[in-house]
């Protein structure tokens, strides 16, 4: 399935299911950090892919989840995937893959990748 489409199909179920923008998936750990690939909703695992984990090579997962942070995708309360569609107006396209990605959704991949990596 590809990636793009499934976030949108997801956003826009969450839109009709719970009547937001915000979707309701709550972290584990407090204070907004989350230690493993187990600790992600099952929909974000659904999204992993090992080719993500070289896509910015000098990023860290802290510097991921900041990343993430100050784009609005990754809150305190969760992750908002639907910010990432509100996103891709000023977000600057990567090309990654012979693909262009927004930086917002190629941080979210990576970071998934990352954390499988790291273990379950």
């Amino acid at each position: 399935m590809n990636r793009r489409s499934f976030l949108l199909r997801l956003s826009a179920l969450c839109l009709l299911l719970f009547g937001g923008n915000t979707l309701p998936f709550t972290r584990r750990s407090y204070g907004g950090r989350i230690d493993s690939y187990s600790d992600l909703p099952a929909d974000l695992q659904a999204l992993h892919s090992r080719d993500f984990i070289h896509a910015f090579p000098d990023l860290t997962l802290d510097d991921l989840f900041s990343g993430l942070h100050d784009r609005r995708v990754c809150t305190r309360a969760g992750f908002d995937i639907a910010q990432i569609r509100a996103n891709a107006v000023d977000d600057p396209l990567v090309e990654f893959g012979n693909f262009f990605w927004t930086e917002s959704e190629l941080m979210l991949y990576m970071l998934v990748a990352r954390l499988h990596a790291r273990g379950k």
